[in-house]
C-alpha cells in the first residue's frame, strides 16, 4: 500500500507566499500612508481656502460700508458690528483699517493665525 504524499512545495519554494504576502501588506502600507497625507494636506488646503475667502468677502464687505457713506463718515456702530463679524469668521484676527477721507483711498488689511497656515491678505 502506497501512501499518497500530501501537496508540498519544493524546498526553494517554502516560505515565498508568506514573503510575497508580507511584500504586498508593505506596498499597501505606504500606498494607504501617502493616500493619509495626501488627504491631511488637501483639508489643510481647504482650511487655509476657506479662511481666505471669508477675508475676501469681509473686506468687500467694509468697502461697500465706506461707498455707501459719505466719505470718513461710517458710523462707528457699523465698524464695530463689522469687526465682530471679522473676529467671529478668523481665529485670531488682526485688522488694520482705513477708511477713505476726501480723496485719500482707503486701505483694510486682515491678518489671522491658524495653526497651519498664516497668510496676510490684502486686496
Amino acid at each position: 500500500m502506497t501512501r499518497a504524499r500530501p501537496n508540498r512545495l519544493p524546498i526553494q519554494q517554502r516560505g515565498s507566499t508568506l514573503i510575497e504576502v508580507l511584500v504586498a501588506l508593505l506596498v499597501l502600507g505606504v500606498g494607504l500612508g501617502g493616500l493619509a497625507v495626501s488627504q491631511t494636506q488637501a483639508l489643510t488646503s481647504a482650511r487655509a481656502t476657506h479662511f481666505h475667502l471669508q477675508a475676501a468677502l469681509l473686506t468687500e464687505e467694509v468697502a461697500e460700508l465706506a461707498r455707501a457713506y459719505a466719505p470718513g463718515a461710517v458710523p462707528i456702530e457699523q465698524r464695530e458690528a463689522w469687526r465682530k463679524r471679522v473676529a467671529a469668521r478668523l481665529p485670531d484676527p488682526s485688522i488694520e483699517l482705513s477708511l477713505p477721507v476726501g480723496f485719500e483711498p482707503g486701505q483694510v488689511t486682515l491678518s489671522w493665525s491658524d495653526q497651519q497656515v498664516h497668510r496676510p491678505f490684502h486686496p
